[in-house]
């Protein structure tokens, strides 16, 4: 299964999951070019060790890619993986990050930020995080804190914030920002017409503005309907346009 593509790249990730801990690798890269010829493959992981990956991203010089996801030695013995490939492919650094709470987390998404090219990973779940490290692979800071909800997707902006966001309940999603040093500094909630959804997508930075979009569709199926969001990147913005009401969300946030 293709789980993600970076374009500017070319470069695919996917996921291929097997039965048990028996040591079959499960993760690859694969890079295509215009024509969608093969140019290279790569497992990531090794004997015993299964992975599975949550984002890839290059950085602003197109030089490196960096692939993020999870690790897993065991069924209870597992952490978040973030690692830099250079074109060939080679590995430059690879991390692993365990949370001290005990919890098995995963980073489901990787952004690079254009000016200090550090790197964002987003821990989505079960536990919310987010955790920076430099370009040469040093963490330098991590959080974790109580949240609703499943996150997926995250962004930095040109100043080095870092942007998360996913579904928040039924009929919500919400961003947070965090800022340089990791603290929580704004957040705003996104509630949807759809009883049953929603489907909160990507997002991304801008300029001030962060872009998201969401499914606000007002029937089960089929999915008849969806909304583009551009909000401030202070996260503040209230009230509702069209299907889509803003709010704000209370998070509790500590170091992780």
């Amino acid at each position: 299964e293709i789980y993600q593509c970076d374009w500017s790249s070319d470069v695919c990730a996917s996921d291929l999951f097997a039965d048990n801990f028996s040591g079959t690798i499960s993760a690859c890269l694969a890079k295509y070019n215009t024509s969608g010829t093969l140019q290279w493959q790569k497992s990531i992981g090794g004997a015993n060790v299964f992975s599975n990956t949550g984002g890839l991203t290059v950085d602003s010089t197109n030089n490196y890619l960096y692939v993020s996801g999870g690790i897993y030695t065991s069924y209870t013995d597992s952490g978040a993986y973030i690692g830099k490939f250079d074109t060939n492919l080679t590995a430059v650094w690879e991390r692993n990050y365990y949370a001290t709470s005990g919890t098995q987390p995963r980073f489901y998404g990787v952004a690079i930020s254009p000016s200090s090219q550090n790197v964002h990973c987003l821990i989505g779940s079960p536990t919310l995080g987010v955790a920076l490290y430099n370009s040469s692979g040093s963490l330098q800071w991590q959080t974790l804190q109580t949240a609703i909800g499943t996150y997926y997707y995250i962004a930095a902006d040109s100043s080095g914030n870092t942007y998360v966001g996913g579904k928040y309940s039924v009929n919500s999603g919400a961003i947070i920002k965090y800022n340089t040093s990791g603290s929580l500094t704004a957040n705003v909630r996104v509630i949807s017409t759809n009883i049953n959804g929603p489907y909160f997508g990507p997002i991304a930075t801008y300029s001030d503005y962060v872009y998201s979009v969401q499914d606000t569709t007002t029937s089960v199926a089929p999915i008849n309907g969806g909304s583009l969001m551009k909000i401030p990147n202070t996260l503040s913005v209230s009230g509702t346009y069209g299907r889509v009401t803003f709010s704000s969300v209370s998070y509790s946030t500590s170091a992780g």
